[in-house]
């Protein structure tokens, strides 16, 4: 017990008085099931109540970090492994990665980590939402999505309105923006 919370930065009598089953103020709270769980990789239902299968959930690599700016080569020098992968969550090849700037804000902020679902090739089902997307020069970056009516390529908008519109790119790639990951 004691290496587990010296491991994860827990009080150690509290830990020990959750394991054992026996804290008398407040037992075992929601919060602390929930950080237990993700620590142990496991779902927090089994670990209140019992009622599911223990085994490792999914997890969703932390891919980088994408400029929510106009120049964004990020992707390629971004250290792996310097986040753990995000364990909880269930949607099938999404990626997460960090943002990095200030173009999408107020929606999006520096710093945040968002998650994507999905690649796909063909943009046209994602227009007028939010993607992270691979343009052809090979920055990866997060934007509003429109298709150019006169070139047949793609728009990108942020939403913040200092910055201008990225115009008739060509794509390799978009993901649909799927959620915010909060710590």
């Amino acid at each position: 017990m004691r290496s587990a919370a010296n491991a994860y930065g827990w009080n150690e009598n509290t830990y020990k008085s959750h394991e054992q089953g026996i804290r008398r103020n407040d037992g075992l709270v929601v919060e602390d099931a929930k950080k237990y769980a993700r620590a142990f990789k496991v779902p927090v239902d089994w670990l209140l109540l019992g009622t599911t299968k223990m085994a490792a959930l999914p997890s969703v690599p932390i891919i980088g970090k994408a400029a929510a700016g106009i120049n964004g080569f990020a992707v390629d020098d971004y250290e792996p492994n310097t986040h753990p992968a995000l364990d909880l969550y269930q949607f099938e090849d999404a990626v997460a990665v960090q943002v990095d700037g200030d173009s999408m804000q107020p929606r999006f902020n520096h710093g945040e980590l968002l998650m994507f679902g999905r690649a796909t090739q063909d943009p046209i089902q994602h227009v007028g939402h939010e993607v992270l997307t691979e343009v052809s020069d090979g920055r990866l970056l997060i934007k509003l999505l429109y298709h150019n009516k006169y070139t047949g390529n793609w728009d990108l908008i942020s939403h913040n309105s200092r910055y201008e519109p990225i115009t008739d790119k060509q794509l390799l790639w978009t993901r649909p923006f799927i959620g915010l990951l909060v710590a």
